[in-house]
């Protein structure tokens, strides 16, 4: 049957109850940007722990649903927030993600909860709250990130300098320049001649994981098109391969408008499709880009039910 629910002091206008042999099954949203897929559950089905094992589970492209992450939402936060918490593929928790945040701007509107066209939304994880906007003309959606620095601290990169700019990296016999940069989560950008997705599922995670990046780091190849686009592809430390990232796309447009190598208004692309990063002297950034309703669907009552007993 359909419903109208309130949940927390939110409301929806689209919820379906679904009772199989007595059990309510859990419900699931698909969405995407530019190919990077997440599944977005609401907090109901969880305790205050979510297992890991659960989310790598239900991620698994042959043995569960199939995302390169989900998203649990909305909780009503401070000030008026719409709260979420964003997982990797591999059962962390992520800081940020510039597409899972559209992504579930976009879920907030289509299921009813909200109907602004300016949301604020905040980041359980870390507590940061950051601005979404619709932009009606272009059928796109605007977040505001925040700043961005290339602090190693912020990295949490093991080494005694304070930044990592055009660092040589030594791996597997190559070396690599990289620059280190936190868009409030860690990203190593790597400037390359030639691109390829090849490039990335080899030397991604080795550049990722190595003993620089304690706590690994996500890995962008990229190179400067001209002043107002950059080409990348992308090795997420949670997802791995991926066809596209909102938040790695912000640390290369910022690594390259640093060096001054773009203007302030650069577009990413990606295999996946291009976003449009905008930048400032005092280093904060927005992204603009799609965000796509994929599928509603249940996860079957038996479906981890051991893990979230």
């Amino acid at each position: 049957m359909r419903a109208h629910r309130t949940y927390w002091g939110l409301r929806s206008h689209f919820y379906c109850i679904v009772i199989l042999n007595g059990v309510a099954c859990m419900e699931f949203f698909k969405y995407q940007a530019l190919g990077n897929d997440y599944l977005i559950l609401e907090p109901r089905w969880f305790s205050e722990t979510i297992p890991p094992a659960f989310i790598r589970q239900l991620c698994n492209r042959r043995f569960g649903v199939g995302a390169d992450g989900v998203i649990i939402g909305p909780w009503r936060a401070p000030d008026g927030a719409y709260g979420l918490r964003i997982f990797n593929a591999d059962g962390s928790e992520c800081e940020k993600s510039g597409n899972g945040l559209r992504l579930f701007a976009r879920y907030l509107v289509d299921v009813g909860y909200a109907t602004e066209s300016e949301l604020r939304l905040s980041l359980l994880y870390t507590g940061e709250i950051v601005n979404v906007s619709f932009l009606r003309t272009e059928h796109a959606i605007r977040v505001d990130l925040g700043s961005y620095c290339f602090d190693a601290i912020a990295l949490q990169a093991s080494t005694s300098q304070e930044q990592l700019r055009n660092y040589p990296l030594e791996i597997g016999g190559k070396v690599f320049t990289i620059t280190g940069v936190d868009v409030g989560n860690p990203h190593c950008v790597v400037w390359v001649d030639s691109l390829s997705a090849e490039l990335a599922r080899t030397w991604g995670p080795r550049i990722g994981t190595c003993t620089l990046f304690p706590q690994k780091t996500n890995v962008q190849f990229a190179r400067v098109l001209d002043r107002r686009n950059v080409q990348i592809e992308i090795w997420e430390r949670g997802a791995g391969y991926t066809l596209a990232s909102g938040s790695s796309a912000c640390a290369v447009a910022a690594v390259a408008y640093d060096s001054g190598l773009v203007d302030a208004a650069v577009t990413v692309h990606m295999p996946g499709g291009q976003v449009q990063v905008d930048l400032n002297a005092n280093h904060t950034l927005a992204l603009t880009g799609p965000a796509q309703r994929v599928a509603l669907g249940r996860v079957s009552a038996d479906f981890g039910s051991q893990m979230l007993a």
